[in-house]
């Protein structure tokens, strides 16, 4: 009897020391969920701090592109503008140079006007 007691004894034993790892196990465990929901938390918390700065970091970034929006349109206008005004500078040349090449050359030309202007000043 005393040897059935012994193996009881030895089998009861065997089966404390597999609860017991069980339940460190078990506690590891819980410890690692409990510090994984902490730094859940305090991410949550650092992300909800930073979360009104972000909007307003948005709220510029887009007020700097409509700005830049209307500058670049400003400009886009302004530059129309000077090829516009190059546009009508080269058409006018060429409408001179045309005029010129159609007259006459008259070599007294110069002398002519001299005279004129010259002669009306008398």
């Amino acid at each position: 009897e005393h040897g059935e007691a012994s193996a009881e004894e030895a089998r009861c034993r065997a089966e404390l020391a597999a609860r017991e790892e069980e339940l460190a196990a078990a506690e590891a465990a819980r410890n690692a969920a409990e510090a994984e929901e902490a730094e859940g938390k305090r991410l949550k918390e650092e992300l909800r701090s930073a979360l009104p700065q972000a909007k307003e970091a948005v709220r510029l970034a887009k007020a700097a592109e409509k700005e830049a929006a209307g500058e670049r349109s400003t400009l886009h206008s302004a530059c129309s503008r000077v090829e516009r005004s190059l546009l009508q500078l080269e058409e006018a040349k060429n409408s001179a140079v045309q005029t010129l090449k159609a007259e006459e050359y008259d070599p007294n030309q110069v002398e002519r006007a001299y005279e004129q202007k010259s002669g009306a000043g008398e």
